[in-house]
């Protein structure tokens, strides 16, 4: 096939530089497919494409190089390029590596890790102090003899107010009223968890209030 190129390009006396300029094929290339030295080319569709468009400057019918390369080196035009084989089939063992009980070993994993995450979370829920958030009284100026302390904290926790217990509802919300003297009074909130890990929120609550003089006898 090589030599019929050859005997073309001969024929009209061109030169590799001047198809070179023409077709855009480099000139090694042109002088390998003449010699069908194949091996310096690109894969087989570069290569078609590169017979074809020699041919028609030649004046020959490209079908009919092709097909006479296809014919010499013993493969069919429609047969898949090895390297497109060796993809294909490393993708097959790729996907062929996916089997169920991969999938079934991947869940476990992460059902484990999972699980290992929810329990660090409950140990650390645990042995952290309770949070507490007071949302009454809201100014720390009153005037009257007592005050109703409102807050929130977990469910579980213990409160106390002033070392007095204090009930925490379901939603982990608390109230008790306070008795307060004339002036600054100190109120200490306190919630503890089971672990005895305890939040403290101090309390001044200045109360005015008139004190009322006793009757005379």
């Amino acid at each position: 096939m090589g030599q019929k190129l050859k005997v073309a390009r001969l024929r009209k006396k061109f030169t590799f530089e001047e198809i070179e300029e023409a077709t855009k094929i480099r000139a090694r290339h042109l002088d390998a497919m003449e010699r069908d030295n194949y091996r310096v080319l690109p894969g087989p569709v570069y290569l078609s494409g590169y017979l074809a468009r020699y041919a028609n400057f030649l004046g020959l019918s490209s079908n009919a190089v092709i097909a006479q390369y296809h014919r010499e080196q013993g493969v069919s035009r429609h047969s898949p390029d090895k390297k497109h084989f060796r993809a294909a089939k490393e993708l097959e063992e790729l996907r062929f590596t996916v089997t169920p009980r991969t999938f079934l070993v991947v869940s476990i994993i992460l059902l484990i890790v999972g699980l290992a995450g929810y329990v660090g979370w409950q140990v650390r829920k645990f042995s952290a102090p309770p949070p507490v958030k007071i949302t009454a009284p809201p100014t720390d100026t009153v005037s009257a003899d007592e005050v109703m302390i409102e807050g929130e904290t977990y469910v579980a926790a213990e409160v106390t107010i002033n070392g007095q217990p204090v009930g925490v509802d379901g939603a982990g919300k608390f109230s008790e009223k306070v008795g307060l003297t004339r002036g600054v009074n100190n109120i200490e909130v306190k919630a503890s968890n089971r672990a005895g890990r305890s939040t403290v929120i101090p309390l001044k609550i200045f109360a005015d209030f008139a004190v009322q003089a006793n009757p005379p006898n």
